[in-house]
């Protein structure tokens, strides 16, 4: 399978490759898979789940079952890209916690539990699993405190998983 990220391209052994997103830049990457012969991708837009070379999964990556069923469906896998994410830009007295959760269960518990509930095939193929979290997590921005807590809680959830399953599966992150 192959990734293309922002005019570069990465390969990696093996045929299935797995992509979870919502919107933004993953819809604009799996288009980029399919050209490229990608087997699998996961997708929460179908709209751009045509052809051969993509089977699309409908789900809200916030719903715990539904993160069930595509790990079910899933099965084994070379690569996971967690490339999901919610961003609502909000000040500091305007952002609930139902908002908090909303951002917390896809920013970092979907990654979380798919990488957990993948990780038997992942193991089996060496793969690789790539977050993609964001310069906020680094930096921090205005009226963003929520999404940056979580983005920032990705790059820690990466480098644990690294140090964790190193020598089994490559785990990095990348903030765009």
């Amino acid at each position: 399978a192959i990734i293309y990220n922002k005019g570069e391209i990465y390969q990696y052994v093996g045929d299935e490759i797995v992509v979870s997103w919502e919107k933004g830049p993953g819809l604009r990457d799996a288009n980029c898979l399919q050209c490229f012969g990608a087997v699998k991708a996961a997708v929460a837009d179908l709209s751009i789940a045509e052809g051969p070379a993509v089977t699309g999964f409908t789900g809200d990556l916030a719903d715990r079952k539904a993160c069930d069923r595509l790990i079910e469906t899933c099965g084994d896998i070379d690569v996971l890209v967690n490339c999901a994410g919610v961003l609502e830009t909000a000040t500091v007295e305007a952002s609930g916690e139902n908002l908090w959760h909303r951002v917390m269960e896809v920013n970092v518990t979907a990654p979380w539990r798919l990488a957990r509930g993948l990780l038997p095939g992942l193991r089996r193929k060496r793969g690789v699993i790539v977050n993609v979290s964001s310069d906020a997590g680094l930096l921090g921005y205005s009226q963003n405190a929520v999404y940056c807590a979580s983005k920032g809680a990705l790059i820690g959830l990466t480098r644990a998983l690294a140090v964790e399953l190193s020598g089994d599966v490559r785990v990095l992150c990348v903030c765009p």
